[in-house]
């Protein structure tokens, strides 16, 4: 998560940069050019960008003001994000799933006897690291989400209700 966050406020502050720094800049200097080409001293952008050590300065016409704008919102969106995937990451760091090898703690706070449970659907552990561990209390079917992309540890988990499960099947007749 830390990365995620760091890479798109990243990304959107190079946006900010551009916007804020870099367009200007070169419409600075592109406006040096235009009065340089108006009092006859300069025939061709390259040329005169290589003569005043702008190294690189291949754009040879100013930006739009819309161009600008269009820098800071395109900004906005991934530092948004990024900010949004943190406080993701705050919400959720308090969130523990855990085992004491009899007890499953799920994430709602909920206490789970490992012998409760009846059943595991892994239709989405292998691509996306999500399997629901079915229980039964006070007569009802529930559902407890074993995420191993957010939660440290949720495989040891899953193991653990898995072996409890196969202890409970019948011996099949030989």
């Amino acid at each position: 998560m830390w990365m995620q966050t760091a890479f798109l406020v990243g990304f959107g502050l190079w946006f900010f940069y551009d916007g804020s720094i870099t367009y200007p800049r070169h419409n600075g200097r592109f406006a040096e050019f235009e009065a340089a080409r108006n009092r006859g001293e300069a025939a061709e952008w390259r040329e005169f960008a290589a003569r005043k050590g702008w190294a690189g300065q291949d754009h040879p016409k100013p930006y739009a003001p819309g161009d600008i704008e269009t820098q800071f919102v395109l900004g906005a969106l991934p530092a948004v994000a990024g900010l949004c995937a943190f406080g993701w990451y705050l919400v959720g760091r308090r969130q523990k799933l855990t085992s004491d090898g009899q007890v499953v703690c799920g994430v709602g706070g909920q206490r789970v006897p490992i012998t409760a449970f009846v059943e595991v659907a892994r239709r989405k552990w292998e691509r996306k690291g999500i399997a629901y561990a079915i229980y039964e209390e006070d007569g009802k079917r529930r559902r407890l989400t074993i995420d191993d992309y957010k939660f440290v540890g949720g495989e040891g988990i899953l193991k653990q209700i898995e072996e409890e499960l196969g202890k409970k099947k019948p011996a099949e007749p030989a």
